[in-house]
């Protein structure tokens, strides 16, 4: 998989600036030769979502699995690029299959018939220079090169003439950046495209905005390493085609998150140990931590707090023996909770 996001030229982006969104995902294709995918649904709908709640004068359109056939994908690109005004930033976010001849592949895609059922690059690359809007923000999460289980649609028949590519939506104010170089796939794991999971864990840690060479820096080390985790090779690339810096929002999820992700609402901590106060965890045990461990939590502990909610009192402690009064402490304060638990152990640091 082949991934890229084209930026606009903005040295801010305003949450209020008029905004037009298109979130596309699709886990589950009509033809049964298209292998179905677990992350691109999730992807969209937590894009999507998180603009809404961080950018709320945004409109936002989210077509998912079955509704986002070729006619209602072209429809939204329509509205978000087409329609847009000379004031307007257009975002337009895909997250599925791609194709080695460089096609986005719609849910009712025919797979021997791709030149025909799917939409090339180059009608991407037609709509972007006819329109009018003051910047456009293009993020395709999907693959055009590689095999399972990148987000690749193998052994697609592939147009002897050369298509044309990501590449050529490059243009003046754009920032174009890959997931990955184009001899190697781009994948998907844990219910998100690593490029997708990479922005989105950057721009939700984040208090303010992001300057995109920063952001692109972590987001690369952050995908190389996940790709080596599953025993596969990814890197970013990127391109910069503007003067001055670019800066992207931070994204906090709010309800719209919250009602798409349930088991992701609850008290949503940062690496800064002092946070774990709010689960009622004693002052002095708290600045204990903060003080044996300065780095603050890690992207586990996080995970676990966040995203397992082992803090939320439905978690039985394990503790390893110990003399540290401060274990018993905590182990005092979570062995007062109710209802269901499951495990979790605590080692050398916290969590």
């Amino acid at each position: 998989m082949n991934a890229y996001l084209v930026l606009p030229l903005f040295h801010y982006f305003p949450l209020d600036m008029p905004l037009r969104a298109t979130f596309v995902g699709i886990n589950v294709y009509s033809d049964a030769k298209i292998a179905d995918l677990t992350g691109a649904g999730p992807d969209a709908t937590a894009m999507a979502t998180l603009f809404q709640d961080s950018v709320p004068q945004a409109s936002v359109t989210q077509l998912r699995d079955e509704q986002a056939t070729a006619e209602s994908i072209r429809d939204a690109l329509n509205h978000t690029i087409g329609q847009a005004g000379p004031e307007d930033t257009a975002l337009f976010f895909f997250a599925g299959h791609g194709s080695p001849s460089h096609h986005l592949v719609p849910s009712d895609a025919e797979k021997h018939r791709l030149s025909d059922t799917a939409i090339p690059m180059s009608e991407l690359s037609e709509r972007l220079n006819a329109s009018e809007a003051k910047a456009a923000v293009i993020i395709l999460d999907c693959c055009f090169s590689g095999a399972a289980p990148a987000r690749v649609l193998e052994d697609a028949p592939v147009a002897r003439d050369t298509p044309e590519t990501i590449q050529d939506l490059k243009g003046a104010g754009r920032v174009i950046i890959a997931a990955s170089r184009d001899s190697e796939p781009a994948y998907e794991v844990e219910r998100n495209g690593l490029l997708t999971k990479g922005l989105m864990r950057k721009l939700r840690s984040s208090e303010e905005t992001v300057e995109v060479g920063d952001l692109m820096e972590e987001v690369s080390g952050f995908v190389q390493a996940e790709a080596e985790r599953i025993g596969r090779s990814q890197t970013p690339v990127w391109f910069s085609f503007i003067e001055g810096h670019l800066s992207l929002p931070a994204l906090q999820p709010g309800p719209n998150y919250a009602d798409a992700f349930p088991e992701s609402s609850g008290i949503q901590v940062s690496p800064a140990i002092g946070e774990l106060s709010a689960f009622g965890i004693p002052e002095e045990v708290v600045s204990e931590w903060a003080d044996r461990f300065p780095n603050g939590l890690n992207d586990l502990q996080l995970k676990a707090v966040n995203d397992h909610r082992v803090l939320d009192g439905k978690s039985l402690l394990t503790v390893a023996p110990t003399r540290h009064c401060l274990i018993k402490r905590l182990y005092e304060r979570l062995a007062q909770s109710t209802g269901p638990t499951r495990p979790f152990c605590y080692a050398s640091t916290p969590l």
